[in-house]
């Protein structure tokens, strides 16, 4: 977006900073969510090598254990197997929570959602997991709040605005309810 392409649309140089600095703040919000979700990858990533860790000390000590107690092996092989399986099992619950999280947020966005977070409060995000086709569901549970009326203010709208520019030359069109000040001061004086 150029200074020269809303000045063809006809925004003078007022309308064209507001439309930079909302511009401006949109950005802004994106590269934070991005910084927290490079934040969280970088934990996820050092739980992964966590895990990569300890399945090498869990194969060591079994290494280490070859020609002892039989029963006090398999019980450690079993106890290193179940911690192992846990942080398997709460990594890919991370992974899948990242995943979905991500795929919300950019339904959402592609939708014209001002405020992910807002709109997610108003959403039963554990349905939505849960679905089998998610994509459609997310879908539809954020159409649904765009068109309810108590929640539509939290996306953008998609109608155009009605003349935001005024009129080049000429009478301004003739409304009682569209005064001016100054005309609204003769009359409030003339009494």
């Amino acid at each position: 977006m150029k200074t020269e392409e809303l000045k063809e649309l006809g925004l003078n140089d007022e309308q064209i900073q507001k439309v930079f600095a909302l511009n401006g703040k949109d950005v802004n919000e994106v590269k934070k969510t991005l910084a927290e979700k490079e934040a969280e990858i970088k934990t996820l990533n050092e739980a992964k090598t966590s895990v990569e860790a300890t399945l090498a000390e869990t194969k060591t000590k079994l290494e280490a254990l070859e020609g002892e107690n039989v029963e006090g092996i398999k019980q450690s092989l079993a106890e290193a197997q179940k911690a192992l399986q846990d942080q398997k099992d709460a990594y890919a619950k991370e992974k899948a929570d990242r995943e979905f999280d991500a795929k919300l947020n950019e339904l959402i966005g592609q939708k014209g959602g001002k405020n992910a977070k807002a709109i997610k409060a108003l959403l039963k995000i554990d349905e939505l997991k849960e679905s089998k086709n998610q994509d459609a569901d997310i879908t539809s549970a954020i159409e649904a709040l765009a068109k309810d009326e108590n929640s539509n203010f939290l996306f953008s709208s998609k109608e155009p605005i009605k003349k935001p520019v005024a009129g080049t030359g000429g009478q301004p069109p003739k409304n009682e309810e569209t005064k001016s000040l100054l005309n609204a001061l003769k009359e409030h004086y003339k009494q």
